[in-house]
């Protein structure tokens, strides 16, 4: 076999190994992330390579359309920003918490964070396959049952649904937590939560190959605590 009839058979090669990985990604990975799973046990191609291959075969991420709401939340829902202009000078202030989207091997998982504004700890996290207000509701029980607080504690949040919830405030009220939401536009309110769920993911997901949901559980739990 020639030169080129080699590189030929190589390329093709390549080009399976990489519907393969974006077929169980259900096509939501896009070249950096398949380059990852790709080069995952050894250095097989280029992340530019794996783009450019993508382009040539056709193979690109499902881009979702971006959601726009066809009415605004209720006012009553709806918390106003309590920490825009706070200066935070201790524990159990403020807590401030996020909900990130984490991919395992066929399904989503979701990891809900709890952090302590002052000192930037990880005060309680679970991971789950499912995002509903349960999720936050068990979260924010775990942190209470970990930290003395009072009525003084503001719980910061963006607009999300579970946090908008009537269980959820009915939560909150039942501790005497003060409830608090990103204004419009104002999500970098909430960046200190957004920070750490990016770096862990940057860290810790995405340079490996994907876990299942245990596994994901697992890594997610060593890495925080």
């Amino acid at each position: 076999m020639s030169a080129r009839a080699l590189k030929l058979t190589k390329r093709n090669q390549i080009v399976m190994q990489i519907r393969k990985i974006h077929a169980e990604s259900k096509k939501t990975y896009g070249s950096p992330r398949v380059a990852a799973v790709l080069n995952s046990t050894e250095k097989v191609a280029s992340e530019k390579f794996v783009a450019k291959l993508m382009r040539e075969n056709n193979i690109c991420a499902i881009s979702h359309k971006k959601f726009r709401k066809k009415s605004k939340p209720s006012e009553d829902s709806i918390e106003h920003n309590l920490i825009k202009d706070k200066e935070v000078t201790g524990l159990n202030q403020v807590w401030v918490s996020d909900i990130t989207y984490i991919w395992t091997q066929n399904k989503w998982m979701y990891l809900s964070s709890v952090m302590d504004l002052y000192s930037r700890k990880i005060i309680a996290h679970i991971m789950d396959d499912r995002m509903d207000s349960k999720l936050v509701e068990e979260t924010l029980k775990l942190a209470a049952s970990r930290r003395s607080f009072t009525t003084d504690t503001i719980f910061h949040s963006d607009k999300g649904s579970q946090y908008r919830s009537k269980a959820f405030k009915s939560l909150l009220k039942n501790l005497n937590i003060q409830q608090s939401m990103c204004g419009v536009a104002n999500c970098y309110d909430n960046a200190a939560m957004e920070s750490f769920h990016s770096s862990l993911k940057k860290e810790l997901i995405y340079p490996g190959t994907i876990d299942d949901k245990k596994a994901t559980q697992l890594k997610g739990f060593d890495y925080i605590e």
